[in-house]
């Protein structure tokens, strides 16, 4: 596919759009997920106060959730590029055109199952 020129403002103005999203998801699923660690931990205690001595031994006591994974330094360091350069355009190519603008990142499968998780609709 033929790269793309777009203005320079644009561009910077699309990727801030996305880096307040993701930030967002970001925030909301973390709020969830320490909800979800509060749950565990307190259901964790109650069994542990109902059980005797004998049974501790065989109690698992670990909590194991996946905690959500943010990316807010590749957005920062992209702004930083495009907010510095001389340029107006900026010439993009089909994988760059698809992280900037369309927000489609290499990580992005993985941050969606992480935040996913605790950001449900």
């Amino acid at each position: 596919m033929k790269p793309v020129r777009m203005s320079k403002y644009k561009l910077v103005d699309k990727l801030k759009l996305n880096r307040t999203k993701h930030e967002t998801d970001f925030v909301s699923a973390m709020e969830e997920y320490r909800k979800e660690v509060l749950k565990k931990l307190r259901a964790l205690t109650k069994t542990m106060k109902a059980c005797d001595d004998s049974e501790l031994a065989g109690l698992d006591l670990y909590v194991t959730l996946t905690r959500p994974q943010q990316y807010l330094n590749e957005y920062d360091c992209a702004l930083a590029m495009f907010e510095n350069t001389l340029d107006d355009e900026i010439e993009l190519n089909e994988r760059e055109f698809r992280q900037y603008v369309l927000d489609e990142w290499s990580w992005k499968e993985s941050f969606v199952g992480s935040t996913g998780l605790y950001n449900i609709k």
